[in-house]
């Protein structure tokens, strides 16, 4: 039986049949696979894209924003992971650049990035509250400010 042409989104369309090899059906299913993959990673590059538009628009509209903070802030947001919301970002008066998450009133994290590998953050979650300096070296958030970022943006957690 000839099956149905399968268009995988790379150009091509591969037959589908029930008479093809245990290795073609595999490789059938891993471009399938490498197609959902490819497709979460150009959402959140167009999602990352438009954040960085945002910092960028936010330095040309005359924000007094030290150029290493805009470079680390770029570093910053390439590097946050999948799963991982992106942050509101908004200059501070020193010329460094808030990255912001707020889940809700009495939910959020805010983290500082200026010019040095210096990170500094608070949150507030219910009536706890809290604040840290992690170390960025341009490539991976830090993992302790990575899980203050998805306790806070997760789901809240039960006072009980």
């Amino acid at each position: 039986m000839t099956g149905i042409n399968q268009d995988f989104g790379l150009g091509c369309r591969l037959p589908r049949s029930s008479g093809i090899s245990a290795e073609a059906e595999w490789v059938l299913r891993a471009v399938e696979q490498a197609q959902d993959r490819a497709g979460s990673s150009l959402s959140l590059f167009w999602e990352k894209a438009g954040l960085l538009a945002d910092l960028r628009a936010m330095m040309q509209e005359g924000e007094l924003v030290a150029p290493g903070a805009s470079s680390k802030a770029e570093q910053l947001i390439r590097a946050l992971p999948v799963g991982i919301p992106l942050p509101e970002v908004a200059p501070e008066p020193d010329g460094s650049i808030s990255f912001d998450w707020i889940a809700s009133r009495l939910r959020s994290i805010s983290v500082s990035v200026g010019e040095s590998a210096r990170l500094a953050y608070a949150w507030v979650d219910g009536s706890e509250s809290g604040h840290a300096v992690a170390w960025f070296d341009g490539e991976a958030v830090p993992e302790g400010l990575l899980d203050e970022i998805r306790r806070i943006s997760g789901p809240a957690r039960d006072s009980a």
